[in-house]
């Protein structure tokens, strides 16, 4: 299988398999009007993958993309993705999940919501009320 550049399992045991919701500051967008997503690996190269591969996505809410200049105090490196918040966005990063599913063995994702003591499984209607009070 081959996928706008990448090949399926890729990505397989490099990225973790919790997506972050809300931890960083919008670079551009204002906080009433955007949020922060991330994915978190060890290997930067394999986060420029996973940038390429979005770059190229047809998720109309995406406004910046960037990976982090260092790796942090447990050796990840960050890939922030910056999101417009829409009625539907929600569904974008859905979308998103399944789209990696090929390239990272990742069957169940997983995410950790800001204020949320621990992650949980990825549940898209969780996700839409928690990002609709945000």
């Amino acid at each position: 299988m081959y996928l706008r550049g990448l090949r399926q399992n890729d990505l397989k045991d490099l990225i973790k398999d919790t997506v972050y919701i809300n931890y960083y500051d919008n670079k551009i967008l204002s906080f009433n009007n955007g949020f922060v997503v991330t994915f978190y690996s060890k290997e930067k190269e394999s986060l420029e993958d996973l940038l390429d591969f979005i770059n190229k996505s047809p998720i109309q809410e995406i406004i910046d993309l960037e990976i982090s200049a260092h790796s942090n105090n447990k050796g990840y490196w960050i890939l922030f993705i910056e999101m417009e918040k829409t009625d539907t966005v929600h569904k974008s990063i859905s979308y998103l999940l399944r789209e990696l599913k090929p390239l990272t063995g990742i069957n169940t994702w997983k995410m950790k919501l800001f204020g949320a003591k621990k992650s949980e499984v990825y549940n898209e209607e969780k996700l839409k009320k928690y990002l609709k009070n945000i």
